[in-house]
């Protein structure tokens, strides 16, 4: 069988044709959890005069974990607060779950709200866990959208 330009074009095409076929669906821009089902985001539409949530934040659900905060002694963590926050997962099987991440924050990239609904924390720290993209969107562990920055703050009364 000799290769000619003919030959390579049909082996292509038809590579291509199986790939198409043998492709998984095409990958989907949101979660299929529902934001009031979600561990993370916080949604509270019935709040109105909540502050804005800061350039560079996202507004998540979390809860100081004491016994670990309170374990930190040397000058340097003198500042941090160790968050609990629950990390929405989906298993092979489509279950949903939600699993805790214990993250040691620095004083000065998050803002507590003054009743302790919510915390406004640096999207960088939580892009390093894989919870939110450049965009300070919210993500569930498959990487998709839980909630962008605005429905961020049109669920949390802004």
């Amino acid at each position: 069988m000799k290769l000619t330009k003919k030959l390579i074009l049909e082996m292509i095409e038809e590579e291509m044709d199986e790939a198409q076929k043998t492709a998984k669906s095409p990958r989907r821009q949101f979660s299929k959890i529902k934001p009031w089902e979600s561990a993370i985001v916080f949604f509270d539409k019935s709040l109105s005069g909540t502050r804005p949530i800061p350039p560079r934040m996202v507004r998540i659900k979390a809860d100081i974990d004491n016994k670990w905060t309170a374990n930190l002694k040397k000058n340097y963590q003198q500042n941090n607060i160790i968050l609990k926050v629950m990390k929405d997962t989906i298993d092979l099987d489509g279950n949903y779950s939600a699993q805790p991440i214990y993250i040691n924050v620095p004083g000065k990239f998050l803002e507590p709200d003054d009743e302790g609904r919510f915390w406004d924390i640096d999207s960088w720290i939580l892009k390093q866990k894989g919870l939110t993209d450049k965009y300070s969107n919210l993500l569930d562990n498959q990487g998709n959208i839980l909630a962008t920055k605005k429905q961020q703050s049109k669920w949390s009364g802004v």
